[in-house]
């Protein structure tokens, strides 16, 4: 019996299970798959580059929506303020915690005497599922 390539079933030598065209077929679709997502990852780092934060004194976001946002603090017995980052919705219609405007979703005290959100972002898009 002989040995056949299991991919085309071209004639091929004893102990190799694919033949030399279909194996160079095999790594040039490789090759152009690796491309695809290379350029895909590419994509993604220059659609993440042009993604900015935006401080709130420049402008705040036109829809309601959930954003990325930079929240300072500050206690009254502290020297330094403290920069967090949080993902928060804005709602000008509603009442917010903070700015009266941005609603969080860290628990933040309610001793701080100095609460903003200086700038926001989109979220980035959520990963494709499969």
């Amino acid at each position: 019996m002989d040995n056949r390539c299991v991919c085309c079933g071209e004639i091929i030598p004893e102990g190799r299970q694919v033949c030399p065209n279909c194996e160079k077929k095999a790594k040039e679709r490789d090759a152009i798959d690796f491309c695809g997502e290379l350029c895909a990852f590419a994509e993604d780092i220059i659609n993440r580059a042009k993604q900015k934060w935006i401080p709130v004194t420049e402008r705040l976001p036109e829809v309601v929506d959930t954003y990325l946002v930079v929240v300072v603090s500050k206690y009254d017995y502290e020297k330094e303020y403290s920069i967090d980052t949080d993902v928060a919705t804005y709602n000008p219609h509603e009442d917010g915690y903070i700015d009266n405007c941005w609603n969080t979703y860290i628990d933040w005290d309610e001793g701080q005497q100095y609460l903003h959100v200086t700038h926001w972002m989109p979220l980035p898009t959520p990963p494709k599922g499969e």
